[in-house]
């Protein structure tokens, strides 16, 4: 018998979270187990689970225990659960933040169904999904020595996931904004993206820098 993947979700808009759970349960292969209205439910529920999930469902913008702080006490706390943050924010700063905290994957409420089902099967089986235009299969702690990055480069992509300007990680660098542009379009190859967005999750998920926050 096909083992289900296991999902749990929290989300504060009741509707929503009904209309999700409902249609997650109806898909193959998957279980919920239990939904939550903000992080301090999901996190209790959790503690009291005899069975965890595999995946958790989280929202940002949840009164109480926001979706931040939430997938940071799961990650401590339940590190071998993944993370799947679903909300309305689009911009690259926020899904930085959120990779940046351990989530395994992002994407926003208008995503539709397939895409919904191919992130959970990506993030249950591969560890990681996003819908920035950027997949990455699992963390390779030797990707900075197979990809020949250098220590000027590294230290560009961790600039990359700050909210300074080129022209602003320029002058942190102390080179010319021809150098940071030369940067720019090199990783632009080694990481098979092309967006200062797609740079900085590549480099978190690959392991190739560490951002505190």
């Amino acid at each position: 018998m096909k083992t289900s993947i296991k999902i749990a979700l929290a989300d504060d808009h009741t509707l929503f979270r009904k209309a999700l759970a409902e249609m997650i349960g109806s898909m193959d292969s998957f279980e919920v187990l239990f939904d939550a209205a903000d992080g301090g439910e999901m996190i209790l529920r959790l503690r009291e689970s005899t069975i965890l999930p595999d995946i958790c469902i989280l929202d940002l913008g949840m009164p109480k225990m926001d979706g931040y702080d939430t997938l940071k006490y799961i990650r401590k706390n339940w590190p071998d659960i993944k993370v799947l943050v679903i909300s309305i924010y689009k911009n690259e700063f926020t899904i930085l933040k959120v990779f940046k905290a351990g989530a395994n994957g992002y994407m926003t409420k208008d995503a539709d169904p397939q895409e919904l089902k191919k992130a959970l099967l990506s993030i249950h089986y591969t560890g990681y999904f996003d819908n920035t235009h950027t997949v990455c299969r699992s963390r390779d702690t030797d990707a900075r020595s197979k990809l020949m990055i250098t220590d000027g480069e590294s230290e560009f992509l961790r600039l990359c996931c700050t909210d300074l300007t080129y022209q602003q990680i320029a002058e942190y660098m102390n080179v010319s904004i021809h150098t940071v542009e030369g940067y720019r379009d090199v990783m632009y190859q080694k990481l098979k993206v092309n967006s200062r967005i797609g740079l900085a999750i590549q480099a978190l998920l690959k392991g190739i820098i560490t951002v505190q926050e």
